[in-house]
């Protein structure tokens, strides 16, 4: 049911990925959230200027996603934005980020539920949920990733592992 689990992660990743890089091809997503973080992660790595966008200057003279949001996590998706830089490369990392929830919500059930399979059966339960694939369906925010830090947190937590609970909080 482990290998069910990641493999069910993975697809739903693949999916939501195709659907919405189709989406924003076809020119319906939504310039304020996808297009501030996308020039955010561009100046942070070709201007010298962290996670910086001009949307919210009104806001904030500074410019940085930092003094609206404290958002870490957005250090550790960087490198993969290096790799390519497109507004394509966020919905995918939002729609892997969501699929692999799963996988912390799969151990955390297996463990106590003790039943591999009823772990299993919750986690393709998460990745069927609607409003969870609505809000996958919509541009790129940074919420999308709660779910999987708060489920690593949760399950780091169950298990008294706490070097790796207070990064996941962290994050």
């Amino acid at each position: 049911y482990a290998f069910l689990t990641i493999i069910s992660s993975v697809v739903y990743g693949v999916v939501f990925s195709y659907f919405t890089i189709l989406r924003n091809t076809s020119f319906f997503s939504a310039a304020w959230d996808l297009g501030n973080f996308n020039q955010a992660f561009c100046t942070t790595l070709y201007d010298g200027r962290l996670f910086y966008y001009t949307a919210d200057l009104f806001f904030s003279s500074s410019g940085s996603v930092f003094a609206i949001h404290t958002s870490p996590i957005l250090f550790l998706l960087v490198p993969f934005y290096a790799i390519s830089p497109s507004p394509e490369t966020l919905l995918v990392l939002k729609a892997f980020g969501i699929g692999l929830a799963a996988v912390p919500l799969y151990l955390l059930s297996k463990q106590l539920l003790k039943s591999s399979k009823a772990g299993f059966v919750i986690a393709l339960i998460y990745l069927l949920y609607a409003p969870l694939q609505g809000a996958n369906w919509f541009d790129f925010q940074l919420s999308a990733f709660l779910p999987l830090f708060i489920l690593m947190s949760y399950y780091f937590m169950v298990n008294k592992n706490w070097k790796l609970y207070f990064p996941a909080i962290l994050l």
